[in-house]
């Protein structure tokens, strides 16, 4: 009865004794990524707001305002932007090298891959922020340079077209596949660009037809 007791006890003990001495090795590996986390996190958040404040003292902000940019994504400060994407990506540094001193087995290898594709993410959202911004300027150009009948309308098409691409181009970064989005895009594109050319071409012959047109026509025989 003894032995099986004693057996039993050194049955339960094993484990325990194994659990434990992985804890005491997964101690000074925690606590160093905490510590390069810390440092990270500190660092970035350091660096972005250098960032910000040198983006603010060349007037990013007042540029991009007098562009009318700053509507387009909810009157955010770009300095404010560029410096939050700074912080993240220097984090996102000390996180892979964090991650790289915790031993947690296959638990690891999930959590580096993981970390490895952040960077990806962030380069997505960039591509999604930026597209935004030109498009909404491209639309803007388009609509107050162009007097042809319909301006807007194509300002409208060629904006959604390039939000469109930049989508596509961040969820490939993120490691998505969407082949078919992809050809339906450029298929669907490609049908609107001829409907827009024609569109335009209508609207300046009809131009030409009228008396602005007649107008134009006499300035060139009196040139010629």
């Amino acid at each position: 009865m003894t032995e099986l007791a004693t057996s039993t006890l050194i049955t339960l003990a094993n484990p325990l004794e194994v659990l434990w001495y992985r804890i005491v090795q997964l101690i000074p590996g925690l606590l160093a990524a905490i510590i390069l986390l810390i440092i990270g996190y500190i660092l970035g958040l350091a660096l972005g707001h250098l960032l910000t404040l040198i983006l603010e003292k060349i007037g990013i902000d007042k540029h991009a305002s007098k562009a009318n940019l700053i509507k387009q994504i909810g009157h955010t400060h770009f300095g404010s932007i560029i410096g939050e994407i700074l912080k993240w990506w220097v984090f996102i540094i000390f996180l892979q090298a964090a991650v790289a001193l915790v031993d947690l087995g296959s638990l690891s290898d999930v959590l580096n891959r993981f970390v490895l594709w952040l960077p990806n993410l962030i380069v997505a959202i960039v591509v999604i922020l930026f597209a935004l911004i030109f498009a909404h300027y491209i639309e803007i150009k388009i609509v107050e340079n162009t007097k042809v009948k319909g301006a807007g309308l194509s300002a409208g098409i060629f904006k959604w077209a390039i939000i469109i691409m930049a989508v596509i181009i961040a969820l490939n970064q993120i490691g998505i596949n969407i082949a078919v989005l992809e050809y339906t895009y450029l298929i669907a594109v490609a049908s609107v660009g001829l409907g827009v050319a024609l569109a335009l071409g209508i609207g300046i012959g009809n131009t030409i037809k009228g008396a602005e047109g007649k107008k134009m026509l006499d300035s060139i025989k009196r040139a010629v």
